[in-house]
């Protein structure tokens, strides 16, 4: 595709990079006059990347909660004035979240609670949890925009992009339930946390 301004090259790029292995008949199928909502996950995608290898998890995560809080009233249309917790359970039962999404998304907002009232120092979470909402804040951002660009696919009579590698939110939600032992609570969808630490045999969930 020739004459492409250099914002939908720059998508394309990306989309590649995320999709591994895509196909060029794949790639013109989707718009070519790339949507805001894709622009603002690219960058943020990129933003938690490197704030991840940097090992600013606090830093990630409190930008995820803001951007995401003021993202899902926009593309939602909710009342301006909502907070996350009710952002997040509204784009929910609009269908604009997946259940994995939004359980992801409220574990990354309970974590945000106590990197935003406590220093580093008197986090009640563990630092692996910290890290693990990070981590999170990346994740759920690309599944948001992947499920965007399927939808676009859809719309245009196409399948969607096949990905070589599973998404990273069962992971996370295994984690958070079976490791750190959080409940979800259906009713309020929300989890009831646990300040969880490692015993003193078991092995980190993240490497070096």
């Amino acid at each position: 595709m020739s004459g492409q301004d250099p914002l939908t090259t720059l998508f394309r790029a990306i989309v590649s990079i995320y999709f591994e292995e895509v196909t060029d008949q794949n790639l013109q199928h989707v718009h070519t006059t790339i949507e805001d909502n894709l622009i603002l996950l690219l960058i943020e995608s990129l933003e938690y990347n490197e704030l991840w290898e940097s090992g600013q998890y606090r830093t990630g995560i409190m930008r995820a909660a803001s951007f995401y809080q003021s993202f899902l009233i926009d593309e939602c249309d909710l009342e301006s004035d909502i907070g996350l917790y009710d952002a997040i359970r509204s784009a929910a039962a609009e269908g604009f979240l997946s259940e994995d999404e939004e359980r992801v998304l409220q574990f990354l907002r309970e974590v945000r609670n106590d990197c935003g009232h406590n220093t580093w120092l008197r986090n009640e979470y563990h630092e692996e949890t910290i890290m693990l909402a990070c981590f999170a804040a990346l994740t759920v951002t690309d599944s948001i925009r992947g499920g965007i660009v399927d939808n676009q696919l859809t719309e245009l009579g196409e399948s969607p992009m096949e990905r070589n590698s599973p998404s990273n939110l069962t992971t996370i939600i295994q984690n958070v339930e079976e490791r750190y032992n959080w409940e979800w609570d259906e009713d309020q969808r929300r989890y009831d946390p646990i300040h969880w630490s490692p015993s003193e045999n078991e092995e980190p969930f993240f490497r070096d």
